[in-house]
């Protein structure tokens, strides 16, 4: 394919580096949350350190991407990663939520549909540990919510709420490796994917982000510019379209930073546009949730 299956404001990957990071640069919030959702494997700590990367000029590892103590599943802990002053970003807060396997069992390993609703009503801490009814984990049952799967949930009655709305997330991103996207009839990672994205309030955007283009596609292996002419990059885009009904422009493929000694400039320009719109969308809800409480006021 030679026509972009994606209309590019920029002409050239040099021009979207500059364009990209001055749009970034100019939102402006005094705070944004931005919580990572995704299966084990899908890159969502690379993510993070890509994103870290590019921010601050120089690769870094500001989110580990395996544990000794979590297994197979990857990040166990609710991990907060804030920017920091003369960073490209600014006064954003990642949060890398603890990831789920292919396994039937929806209960099984991983984060479960009521952690994630438990992450975005702000209940959960930073530290917070997931534990999974794989590891002995028991579930602890109140009046006000149902199970929470981890054995240092906060008891409802402890919390502040207004510490709650400040932890409250204004972007979900759903993280997912494009080889999970390359079957269309749905997997059990797909259908998990989905029941998820379920548990996602309205007032929190929410959008996509596929990694390891560079798996599927031998193009896009030999040059990350050809990520927006590739068959195959569309292709996964499409499907993801329909396992989380989101919109086309809602869903972004990228190749994260893993075995780069320095930040590369093409290589950062398909995270940009997939960080440009995560924090305009995060951006938009914060706006709304102010106005929101002036009206309260």
């Amino acid at each position: 394919m030679s026509t972009p299956w994606r209309d590019i404001k920029y002409k050239t990957f040099e021009e979207a580096m500059v364009g990209l990071k001055e749009s970034i640069s100019a939102i402006q919030a005094k705070r944004l949350n931005v919580v990572l959702v995704g299966h084990t494997g899908a890159g969502k700590s690379c993510f993070i350190n890509s994103i870290c990367s590019i921010s601050r000029g120089r690769i870094v590892n500001v989110a580990s991407t395996r544990n000794a103590t979590s297994g197979d599943v990857g990040t166990y802990q609710l991990t907060l990663i804030k920017s920091k002053t003369g960073e490209l970003l600014q006064n954003v807060f990642l949060y890398d939520t603890m990831g789920f396997t292919g396994t039937f069992d929806d209960d099984e390993k991983g984060i479960g549909n009521e952690d994630l609703r438990d992450v975005c009503l702000g209940r959960l801490k930073k530290g917070h540990t997931f534990v999974s009814k794989a590891d002995g984990g028991k579930q602890v049952t109140t009046k006000e919510t149902s199970a929470y799967h981890s054995s240092n949930a906060e008891e409802p009655e402890n919390q502040c709420a207004a510490d709650n709305d400040a932890r409250k997330p204004h972007c979900v991103v759903f993280v997912v490796s494009a080889e999970t996207l390359t079957q269309d009839t749905d997997t059990v990672i797909q259908k998990k994917l989905r029941k998820l994205y379920t548990y996602v309030p309205q007032d929190v955007a929410k959008i996509a982000v596929i990694t390891k283009l560079d798996r599927i596609c031998d193009t896009v292996h030999k040059d990350i510019k050809n990520i927006f002419t590739s068959n195959e990059v569309q292709k996964a885009v499409k499907r993801a379209e329909e396992v989380f009904g989101l919109q086309e422009n809602q869903i972004f493929p990228i190749v994260n930073f893993v075995s780069e000694m320095d930040v590369e400039n093409d290589k950062s320009v398909p995270i940009l546009y997939a960080l440009k719109f995560i924090l305009s969308s995060a951006l938009d809800r914060y706006e709304e949730r102010v106005d929101i409480s002036d009206e309260d006021d």
